[in-house]
């Protein structure tokens, strides 16, 4: 079983700002003062959150932003997601896809005279436009972010952007 986990003693200016955040507006604020004032005053992470109404792992979380940030804790970080993945095909890459698409597919070894997304993917691979294989999605999103009409764009008809919007960022094919 491991032991208990409390914060380091409290200065008086950090004892100060938590006794003030007990009076703030924000539940979050008052949420973790609360929390770590009942951690000082000896009390465990499961009896303070049978107290506060609140997970055992709630507590935790507080004591050990409490030891990372400091007083940095009792405001709320933002929830959105911090890493954001860039498309597997991009620029240059997702102008040759608009050039595969002119081109029957029996040309790249393909059984069909129409294009499938799968197939569009396999293609591109093949021709070195990604790094990697990339799934029906893939392909589908760069698509969309060109602009084009699958419909059209799978039976090689000409293609053309959707509006007057898409068609001002959209590539030239």
């Amino acid at each position: 079983m491991k032991a208990p986990l409390f914060i380091r003693p409290l200065t008086a200016s950090e004892r100060q700002a938590l006794a003030a955040g007990l009076s703030s507006p924000d539940a979050f604020t008052q949420r973790r003062c609360k929390i770590l004032l009942a951690n000082v005053a000896g009390k465990t992470a499961p009896k303070i959150a049978a107290s506060l109404g609140c997970a055992q792992q709630t507590v935790l979380n507080a004591l050990n932003a409490f030891e990372r940030e400091g007083l940095g804790c009792l405001v709320e970080k933002s929830h959105r997601t911090k890493k954001t993945r860039r498309p597997l095909i991009q620029g240059h890459s997702a102008e040759k896809i608009c050039s595969i698409l002119r081109r029957d597919p029996r040309e790249f070894g393909k059984p069909h005279r129409r294009w499938t997304y799968a197939a569009v993917a396999e293609v591109a691979f093949e021709q070195g436009l990604s790094e990697r294989a990339v799934s029906e999605e893939t392909i589908r999103q760069v698509i969309l972010r060109l602009g084009l009409d699958w419909k059209q764009a799978r039976a090689g008809v000409v293609l053309r952007a959707r509006s007057d919007a898409l068609r001002q960022s959209a590539v030239a094919c």
